[in-house]
């Protein structure tokens, strides 16, 4: 009896995953207003020398950096 029911529920919990991409005209318009919203870019090389610097400080862990960042952010 508790078999079936245990059978019944595993069979019955869908496990796909649904994930939805914008298509290419929402993208575009996304960063071009992200392009808008920015009025003094970083430099990429600069960019990633500040990226890696800031995970370097946290050992190397990019999980606590991002949380880290997160946490910063929202202050």
């Amino acid at each position: 009896m508790q078999n079936n029911l245990i059978n019944t529920v595993s069979n019955t919990i869908n496990q796909n995953v649904n994930i939805t991409f914008p298509g290419q005209s929402e993208i575009q318009e996304a960063n071009d207003e992200l392009d808008d919203t920015i009025e003094n870019a970083t430099p990429i090389g600069e960019l990633e020398t500040e990226i890696a610097s800031f995970v370097a400080k946290e050992d190397d862990n990019l999980n606590y950096a991002l949380s880290k960042l997160r946490t910063e952010i929202e202050k």
